[in-house]
């Protein structure tokens, strides 16, 4: 058996919008989630990656909150 082992660590969130909480709180939080990680991914050289779990959604909730953070015709 081999002693060297590769981890890898998959920074995600599954975001149910109202799974347990009003929506409106869980947009608040999704704000907050969505302003830091855009903040780490800009200031933190090593962290290069974050996995929405396919749920797209979450990104036109952010920008009915944060207009100015839309980014247009990115393809």
């Amino acid at each position: 058996m081999e002693d060297n082992q590769t981890v890898h660590i998959i920074s995600h969130t599954h975001w149910d919008r109202e799974w347990y909480l009003p929506y409106e709180r869980h947009h608040i939080l999704l704000v907050e989630l969505m302003d830091r990680l855009l903040e780490a991914l800009e200031n933190n050289q090593g962290y290069k990656s974050f996995h929405l779990d396919g749920q797209t959604i979450m990104l036109d909730d952010y920008v009915q909150v944060r207009p100015e953070m839309k980014v247009e015709n990115i393809y």
